[in-house]
């Protein structure tokens, strides 16, 4: 987010004029073989899994910039590489409408235990400044929900 935290915004701070957003996921990792869907088992090894294993991914993040800046920096995926020390690659496949439903794209990500995730992207809903919805497939399927608003005056 480097560029909506540019001039003199930072993570954290108070102030009253940051901006919460909250990033929910929820995915699954598809498994390779027989396709079907069933509860993740409790063994962490080997990493190619026989069953489907699900999980929800909640983040918040407390960012002293104004809502518009944040949600640019969140809606134009193509410089995510530049402030997202995980993404390595972002490619539109497909543009979506006049408030980007529809756009698909392929993002690449790296993990910190050394292997990548490729996502294709598409875009299901947005209400402008507010929130943002996306379907995932490829190693990880799922959907993903961007949600904002301007914290109040503590």
């Amino acid at each position: 987010l480097k560029q909506a935290l540019a001039d003199g915004a930072s993570l954290g701070g108070a102030g009253g004029r940051g901006v919460h957003a909250r990033v929910y996921a929820a995915a699954t990792i598809p498994d390779a073989g027989s396709g079907q869907e069933s509860r993740p088992t409790t063994t962490a090894y080997p990493i190619h899994m026989p069953q489907t294993a699900y999980f929800d991914l909640v983040s918040h993040w407390r960012l002293d910039a104004p809502v518009p800046r944040v949600w640019r920096a969140i809606t134009e995926t193509e410089h995510w590489p530049r402030w997202w020390p995980g993404v390595v690659d972002v490619r539109r496949l497909r543009n979506g409408d006049e408030l980007g439903v529809g756009r698909v794209q392929q993002i690449s990500f790296r993990t910190g235990l050394g292997y990548r995730l490729h996502l294709a992207l598409e875009v299901t809903e947005v209400v402008r400044e507010e929130r943002l919805r996306a379907r995932a497939a490829g190693t990880l399927a799922g959907e993903g929900i961007w949600l904002m608003k301007q914290a109040t005056p503590a």
